[in-house]
Formats: C-alpha cells, sequence, structure tokens
C-alpha cells in the first residue's frame, strides 16, 4: 500500500548479516487512514533487548523530521508493553492520552508531552 512520500513499512536485518529479519519500522497514518502518523517498530522476540527498535525508532524519528508535520506524530503502545514505553521515552516521546486504532485501546505518546 502507497502511503504517501517518505511513508512506508521498512525491514530491520542485521548489518553483519544483511539475510537475518530483525523486524519492521513503520511511519505510516494511523490504521491507514490518518491524520494522524504513526511511528513504530515491530521485532521478532529473539531480537527484544538487544537496542534494536530504540535505533531504529531514532532513524525513523529523524526522517519523519522531513516528511510529517511535528504535531502529527504519534506512537500507538499497548500499556503493558513496557519495552516500547521505554523506547518512546527514549526518542523523547511522553504519553498523551489514549487511541482507538486496530481494534484495540492503545496509551497515545506524542512528542515531548505528557498528559496530565
Amino acid at each position: 500500500m502507497d502511503f504517501g512520500p517518505g511513508l512506508g513499512h521498512w525491514s530491520m536485518v542485521l548489518a553483519q548479516d544483511p539475510d537475518f529479519f530483525i523486524g519492521t519500522a513503520l511511519l505510516i497514518p494511523v490504521a491507514g487512514e490518518g491524520p494522524d502518523i504513526e511511528i513504530g517498530w515491530r521485532l521478532r522476540r529473539t531480537c527484544w533487548g538487544q537496542g534494536y527498535a530504540t535505533e531504529a525508532a531514532k532513524k525513523i524519528l529523524a526522517h519523519a523530521a522531513g516528511v510529517v508535520p511535528p504535531g502529527d506524530l504519534v506512537a500507538l503502545i499497548h500499556p503493558d508493553n513496557a519495552a516500547s514505553i521505554g523506547v518512546a521515552a527514549k526518542i523523547g516521546f511522553a504519553r498523551a492520552g489514549v487511541r482507538e486504532a486496530y481494534g484495540t485501546t492503545f496509551d497515545l505518546y506524542r512528542p515531548g508531552r505528557q498528559a496530565s
């Protein structure tokens, strides 16, 4: 699916072994509709806890700076996913409420904002 210029899904592989698939990183309209643009990362379980998600998130965030208006960028994270919440914090995101998408309820994170 074409989400527009600069948006999409990217495969993550090991630099030392490009045939080893780690997971995906994404920058897409939430639920394919928007208006917010979701930054995300999905990794194989065997690759958790090794810094790959943070590394990918930083690169996607840098890419997003030239593609997405800052107020439109969000991360949707399940409230039980402490590791992804940690990645969001490392890239400067803070909880900003909740959002329904993909048939479930997520905590909504935005750059530098903290829910009251």
